[in-house]
């Protein structure tokens, strides 16, 4: 008995020691899967936390992309402006007479030491639009060639557009390329032909009769502008309309065209026999005696306007030949509203004979320009009139351009009142207000 019990005994300390064995191997498992996990989550967290600092350090290089992208549109407008691409083009060949950037997804950086940008592969001898520009961790460049439908490296542009290529670069050596089709489209299809252009049947026209006020058709005062180019003090559409315009002249006005300095400064510009139509100056786009061309521009310049107000009351943006205020309503323009750019009313626009303006303004709607109060003030660009607005004389409604003749109804121009004030014809204005700068029609990352 005494031997069975000694063996129970060890059998006992056996199984102790044996889960004691299992245990330690338990915990031995348990430690190293707790460690596993541990790194495995490190590691895990390390490369998000990389992958995190690689994704925004690329998305400050496309940032510092879409920064050149802007730089070269806004340089490309300072120098260029409403003027043909092709001699920027012609200015981008390098040294071996030709655009070298064919494929922008085919460029790539160099860098020196430091991580600095300090060159591009894959743009030849091409000099930039924009050089390497440092700004905060990152630079940009910009580059630019003809559109993709007329051959990147064809330096004769002849559909308006080309392609601006900009490469950013962030933290890194982080690198990004987008790519931007541009076009100038300008905001009306073509110049005014006149000084003052009415559209429509005979106008009411009062040009004067409190004191001597200055019209003049020659572009720019002949001081600027284009050398020689003289238009019709006054445009109207058919001979009953010129007409009605003449005799509105009364007795003060002092108004001039090149060599014109009588009636024939007055011109129906569908005539082909009027001195300054023959020349083809004065000649009107025929789109513009079509009232549905005028509800689709006023829709469009509506769209693209900088400013849209109306019920009586408008704040101007700062000064800017580009500027595009449309006020869809009655207005009148105070002394301390002069401006610049394309000046847009739809109702009846009343002009303070001290106020100036360089630029295009176009009363068309319900078509009714009054010039009133004392002053000097000077148009200096051109004034377009016409009544679209229907017999119901309220721009925007369903009656637009079915009254009248061909949808136009009479437009009033009146300035018995203002001053000694003036409207003189300056094409550099004109062209300046007629186009806000080039628009992005397609937008590539490369």
């Amino acid at each position: 008995m005494l031997k069975f019990k000694n063996d129970h005994c060890t059998d006992s300390r056996r199984d102790k020691q044996r889960d004691q064995g299992s245990a330690l191997v338990m915990a031995v498992f348990v430690l190293f899967l707790l460690t596993s996990v541990g790194g495995a989550l490190l590691f895990l967290s390390q490369n998000e936390v990389k992958m995190s600092k690689a994704n925004m350090n690329s998305i400050e290089a496309f940032y510092m992309a879409e920064a050149g992208l802007e730089a070269a549109r806004a340089h490309l407008w300072q120098v260029n402006g409403l003027g043909d691409f092709s001699d920027d083009l012609e200015a981008r060949k390098g040294l071996d007479d030709d655009i070298s950037l064919i494929d922008p997804g085919a460029i790539t950086p160099i860098f020196d030491s430091s991580d600095q940008l300090i060159g591009l592969n894959g743009v030849g001898d091409d000099p930039p639009l924009i050089a390497i520009t440092v700004a905060g961790r990152g630079s940009y460049a910009a580059y630019l060639t003809n559109d993709p439908l007329e051959a990147r490296n064809n330096e004769i542009d002849l559909n308006d557009r080309v392609s601006l290529v900009a490469v950013g670069v962030g933290p890194d050596r982080s690198f990004e390329v987008v790519e931007a089709i541009i076009e100038r489209r300008p905001l009306i299809p073509m110049d005014p032909p006149a000084t003052i252009t009415v559209i429509g049947p005979p106008p009411v026209v009062d040009m004067s009769n409190s004191a001597v006020k200055e019209y003049i058709g020659t572009d720019c005062d002949g001081s600027g502008g284009i050398a020689g180019l003289y238009l019709p003090v006054v445009g109207t559409i058919g001979g009953s309309a010129e007409l009605s315009a003449e005799a509105g002249i009364n007795t003060n006005p002092d108004y001039i065209s090149g060599t014109y300095s009588d009636e024939d400064a007055f011109a129906d510009l569908t005539d082909p026999t009027e001195p300054t139509v023959v020349t083809g100056l004065g000649t009107i786009d025929p789109r513009w005696t079509k009232c549905e061309v005028w509800q689709d521009t006023l829709a469009s310049l509506r769209d693209k306007a900088d400013v849209i107000c109306s019920g009586g009351s408008c704040v101007f943006p700062n000064y800017g030949p580009s500027r595009l205020i449309y006020i869809d309503d009655d207005y009148a323009l105070g002394n301390t509203q002069s401006g610049a750019g394309t000046l847009v009313v739809t109702g009846t626009l009343t002009f303070t004979g001290n106020a100036d303006w360089d630029g295009l303004i176009l009363v068309v709607g319900e078509g009714a320009w009054i010039l009133k109060g004392g002053g000097n003030g000077v148009v200096s660009g051109s004034i377009i009139v016409a009544d679209i607005a229907g017999p119901d004389d309220i721009y925007g409604t369903g009656d637009d351009c079915t009254g009248g003749t061909d949808g136009f109804g009479q437009g009033v121009f009146d300035e018995s009142g203002g001053g000694n004030s003036g409207t003189h014809y300056c094409s550099t204005n004109i062209n300046a207000s007629n186009q806000k700068p080039y628009e992005v029609v397609e937008f590539l990352q490369r």
